[in-house]
């Protein structure tokens, strides 16, 4: 599944150039700190156990301008 900007902002209630700030400053985060990557990394294995719990792939995603 691919997220656009749009789809973020209709989820997450917020501004465009918000969301813009906070996917460079994730992006930023993840390649250089590597206490943010292992919590990212255990929070997306988290979600992926979850959606198998209930029955439900998967499929990663990806941010798309």
């Amino acid at each position: 599944h691919t997220f656009t900007y749009k789809h973020l902002v209709m989820y997450m209630k917020m501004d465009h150039s918000s969301i813009i700030h906070n996917v460079k400053q994730f992006k930023k985060l993840r390649d250089v700190d590597s206490d943010f990557r292992v919590k990212y990394t255990n929070i997306r294995q988290r979600a992926r156990q979850a959606l198998h719990r209930s029955g439900l792939p998967f499929k990663g995603s990806k941010i798309q301008n």
